[in-house]
């Protein structure tokens, strides 16, 4: 017999402790606790996952944002695809029958398809379309707002302006649209920016960014991962708060707040997966010396070695390794068990991971003892929220996204001004 319990506009069957149904009643759903400070939950929710968002997903945020829209070389936007588009109208009415005050976005251009920022941010006459597909899109579709995907290939020096130039006649056009019909909320800009790994900033005015921007979501992750590449060899936390040499989560923060001087523009971005890297080497090298010479990065001293730390072995040319989600971890879809009775903490960079000598295999990933040290980060240092790449990879249960969804960004030790930088820039 099933016991059957209302919380927060939610009917909940159990079987035990277990939950076997979950309907929702109807709305409004209170949004997260961070919204009570400005602070934002954001969700990424893309077109080619298997998951099929829900309402319970819906309901722990302030932000949906749909990745990716696509773009072309003319500057019009539109669906990859019928399923795309379906997709997202399924969002969309989720999201406005749970809570109308959650804000429903859309993503432009995304990984495989930021190849034409550049050259249409260059160009008055292409710039003004895309300004023009994105209004119409918005205003058509009836959602809150966009955000820029620049990410792989991203931003460079030559772009600096350009994409300021784009953002502040998106903005110009967006609120003679909002004049025009009468609408009582303005619509909603972003951008995603990278992490600092070498120069990968360079292409970025973040103050001109912000100016114009109403928030800024980092991928403040993937400072290391089995790429096809020299540095693909070096294995490391997937998101590093602290220490290492390919720059860390702190290092990419400290950054984007003391460049904007808004620091509740800038939302911290947590991965729910992780990486793994195969033909790891026995000895662990350096943790702050991670891209220098093997035997350089040598150490001796017990007390500073951490097993996170590693060098692959190339084979054919590569490393060997991958990636694996949330609602992977408890499988062996891809030759990898992840048994968390394995899992180990490194303090330095407050990481979980996983190492097996005996399978000369090591994993790395965002857990749930990270994710609550980055809560802890984002209210500590006054920043504008967390951002979730992606809904549709976590777990059956939604583990990580009820911990950030009910993690406190609000009532720290210390009373802060909206806009108070808590680094030394």
């Amino acid at each position: 017999m099933a016991n059957i319990l209302s919380v927060n506009n939610f009917l909940m069957s159990f079987k035990g402790t277990e939950i076997i149904e979950l309907k929702f009643e109807g709305w409004p759903v209170p949004l997260p606790p961070a919204s009570k400070c400005g602070k934002r939950i954001i969700g990424y929710y893309s077109g080619w996952e298997r998951r099929t968002i829900s309402e319970s997903q819906v309901s722990k945020l302030t932000h949906a944002i749909f990745v990716a829209i696509r773009m072309f070389k003319n500057g019009q936007i539109g669906f990859h695809n019928t399923e795309y588009s379906g997709r997202f109208l399924d969002m969309k009415k989720k999201a406005r029958l749970v809570n109308k005050d959650i804000k429903v976005m859309i993503g432009v251009g995304g990984k495989g398809n930021s190849q034409f920022f550049s050259p249409v941010f260059a160009d008055g006459k292409k710039r003004k379309t895309l300004v023009k597909s994105i209004s119409n899109f918005l205003f058509t579709q009836k959602i809150d707002g966009v955000e820029i995907d620049w990410t792989y290939p991203f931003a460079e020096a030559q772009d600096r302006n350009t994409t300021v130039s784009f953002l502040t006649e998106l903005r110009t056009d967006l609120r003679a649209l909002e004049h025009k019909k009468n609408l009582t909320e303005p619509f909603l800009i972003s951008m995603l920016t990278p992490q600092i790994i070498w120069d990968q900033l360079d292409g970025y005015d973040l103050k001109g960014i912000a100016e114009q921007v109403d928030f800024i979501n980092l991928i403040s992750y993937e400072y290391y991962g089995p790429w096809g590449m020299p540095a693909g060899v070096y294995t490391g936390p997937i998101g590093p708060l602290y220490g290492g040499k390919r720059g860390n989560v702190d290092d990419t923060m400290k950054v984007h707040a003391c460049e904007t001087m808004e620091p509740s523009k800038v939302v911290l971005g947590i991965p729910l997966y992780g990486k793994f890297w195969k033909n790891v080497k026995k000895d662990p090298i350096n943790q702050t010396e991670t891209m220098c010479q093997e035997e350089v990065c040598r150490i001796d001293d017990p007390f500073e070695i951490s097993d996170v730390w590693r060098i692959a072995e190339m084979k054919d040319g590569r490393p060997r390794g991958g990636f694996i989600s949330w609602s992977d971890r408890e499988t062996d879809d891809v030759g990898i068990i992840w048994n968390k009775t394995e899992a180990k903490w490194d303090d330095k960079s407050k990481s979980t991971y996983i190492w097996r000598p005996e399978d000369r295999i090591l994993i790395t990933y965002a857990s749930k003892q990270s994710i609550e040290e980055k809560i802890k980060y984002v209210e500590e240092k006054n920043l504008g929220g967390i951002n979730i790449w992606s809904l549709n990879m976590d777990d059956e249960k939604d583990t990580a996204l009820e911990l950030v969804s009910s993690g406190n960004l609000c009532d720290g030790k210390k009373k802060k001004k909206k806009n108070e930088i808590m680094y030394k820039c």
